[in-house]
């Protein structure tokens, strides 16, 4: 049985994460007076904090916008994709898309949430949806 990372189990989670039954999960924040939804949450040390209400968000959305950075070649890094994804809740959130070979990203697409804690942090990206009605 492998032993826990201690390193990963003793740093705080950022406070756009929540833990699901599930998994882990996104976490924005809902204006309390506008009902609007923004990604990240607000962090509870702000003096905004009060105003919002944290949502979990889905864990699909909709691709908005993309765009596909071409690195150096010097760099050996492959081409990737970033995205805008809406979310039913009513927040978009900034992120890279991981597709399989061959597949490119729309307008529209559907998408999901991957959520990873590794000894290097946490990170969110989006991977295609296998299927692409909700």
């Amino acid at each position: 049985m492998p032993k826990p990372n201690l390193e990963v189990a003793s740093r705080p989670r950022p406070s756009w994460i929540s833990e699901r039954v599930d998994g882990l999960g996104l976490v924005g924040s809902r204006d309390l007076k506008t009902g609007k939804c923004i990604f990240p949450c607000i962090p509870d040390e702000s003096p905004s904090a009060p105003r919002y209400a944290a949502v979990s968000l889905s864990r699909r959305g909709v691709v908005y916008s993309f765009t596909v950075i071409h690195p150096n070649p010097k760099t050996g890094e492959k081409p990737f994709t970033l995205v805008y994804v809406d979310f039913p809740e009513g927040a978009r959130a900034f992120g890279r898309l991981d597709l399989d070979a061959g597949v490119r990203a729309q307008i529209g697409m559907h998408v999901n949430v991957r959520v990873e804690t590794n000894s290097s942090g946490t990170r969110y990206d989006f991977s295609a949806a296998t299927e692409q009605a909700q």
